[in-house]
């Protein structure tokens, strides 16, 4: 089914921390929302240039590459994040539409969820606990939160200076960990929006992707300026460069996952001809290449079907995809 014009970020609800939304609904089943169908306004100005509609399906991929012209000044942005619950959904920020969005991964039930005023959307990512949403919002300078249906809307941190782009959430201990472009810094704080910490703020040249291995204790940052995805404790101590990338900057592939049953991570490479490798956390080796895409936009592991979701631009369009962990059964 095609989802909204111009993804930006995703967060699925099924088992994990990311920014992808897997398995989930209500904690009394799936709402009852009918679809709703999205606008497609002009694209706005934005603080990264103009917005390109670029709708969106979802669709299994085929089992030969699909190569692709870019389109000019892409900017698609997909983080993904995972929770427990009975029925894979994923939630989305849809940039041009300036709002966040749900539906199920059978592609069933696209719903706006109507959180109110959202310029510059980002990323995106689910709080497993509370039953919460988490977004941020690059054009207000803010990190916002709404329960799974867009009610109760609350603006947890507000801040003209930030560039806020990827977002997590530690869902036991209650924190959200956040990158910030412009400061080029990680940032940590109460999910209130109390109690913020810069945990990192040197070597990074463009933050963006965040994710948190709670098993270990450790954090994650891809930061494709710098050609590399950084590791360090969830306190920010022990930092260091984990994986090396290569990443072409006219179209900059954004995502990671981390398989806490496997202790794997997963991440997105190249630009048009790009690949989503694999690489162990406890025992670090030669990364492996699982598929073969085209501009990876966002990565989450959805646990109970043990499946790797991710969104993938194709031509003028951004699909999402799903696969066995290996890269196989697409």
């Amino acid at each position: 089914m095609r989802l909204p014009p111009h993804l930006v970020c995703l967060a699925m609800t099924g088992v994990l921390a990311l920014s992808v939304v897997g398995c989930f609904g209500s904690p009394n089943g799936p709402p009852a929302t009918p679809n709703v169908p999205v606008p497609e306004p002009p694209p706005p100005e934005t603080p990264d240039g103009p917005a390109i509609p670029t709708p969106a399906r979802m669709e299994t991929p085929p089992e030969t590459n699909v190569t692709a012209e870019p389109p000019a000044e892409p900017e698609i942005h997909i983080p993904y994040a995972v929770t427990e619950e009975a029925v894979p959904r994923v939630f989305f920020t849809n940039q041009v539409g300036r709002n966040v969005d749900s539906v199920f991964l059978d592609g069933q039930r696209l719903t706006n969820l109507q959180v109110g005023e959202i310029q510059t959307p980002r990323g995106i990512t689910v709080d497993p606990v509370m039953q919460k949403i988490y977004w941020c919002d690059y054009g207000t300078h803010s990190i916002r939160r709404a329960n799974f249906d867009g009610s109760d809307v609350e603006a947890v941190i507000t801040d003209s200076a930030a560039g806020f782009r990827g977002i997590a959430v530690d869902g036991e201990r209650q924190h959200i960990y956040w990158t910030d472009q412009e400061l080029r810094a990680v940032f940590r704080a109460d999910c209130s929006g109390d109690q913020i910490e810069t945990l990192i703020d040197t070597e990074l040249e463009y933050p963006y992707a965040i994710a948190l291995d709670l098993q270990h204790g450790k954090l994650y940052v891809e930061d494709h300026a710098a050609q590399a995805i950084f590791r360090a404790n969830l306190g920010g101590t022990e930092f260091e460069r984990f994986v090396e990338l290569d990443i072409d900057e006219r179209l900059i592939p954004s995502g990671l996952a981390i398989d806490v049953d496997h202790d794997t991570l997963y991440y997105a490479e190249g630009s048009i001809h790009g690949r989503i490798k694999r690489v162990s956390i406890s025992t670090p080796g030669v990364p492996t290449i699982i598929r073969e895409a085209n501009v990876v936009r966002g990565l989450a592991i959805e646990r109970s079907l043990q499946k790797l979701v991710w969104s993938e631009q194709v031509g003028e369009e951004t699909v999402l995809r799903k696969s066995d962990l290996d890269g196989t059964d697409a």
